[in-house]
């Protein structure tokens, strides 16, 4: 499982998602940290994000949060993000993590409870 200073493993995955604003992203990563379905979440700064909705062309400031939690608990952090957006259709996006730093993995797995 390890291989020098790294562990490869796909037991630890990260969840993208986007707010429309800081205040939102805070709420709903404070209710995942608390609720022990993920160890972190880094917010970050508000960004532009042009896209297609309905056929048009948008532009919004958003918030992109990414949440650090183990594989077995993405379904449900997922279901926790969705249930408290805002959006109708939300970007929550996630993948396994390939390699990480074998101290850091633990604390991830220690930190997540379901």
């Amino acid at each position: 499982m390890t291989q020098g200073t790294a562990l490869f493993s796909d037991l630890h995955s990260v969840v993208y998602t986007v707010f429309p604003d800081k205040k939102t992203a805070e709420a709903v990563a404070t209710e995942i940290i608390d609720q022990q379905l993920a160890a972190c979440a880094n917010i970050f700064q508000e960004h532009t994000a042009i896209y297609l909705w309905e056929g048009k062309r948008e532009r919004a400031a958003e918030v992109a949060v990414l949440f650090k939690t183990t594989t077995t608990a993405v379904s449900r952090l997922i279901g926790e993000i969705k249930s408290r957006h805002p959006y109708e259709t939300p970007a929550i996006l996630s993948w396994s993590i390939a390699n990480c730093d074998p101290d850091y993995a633990k604390w991830i797995s220690e930190s997540v409870r379901l």
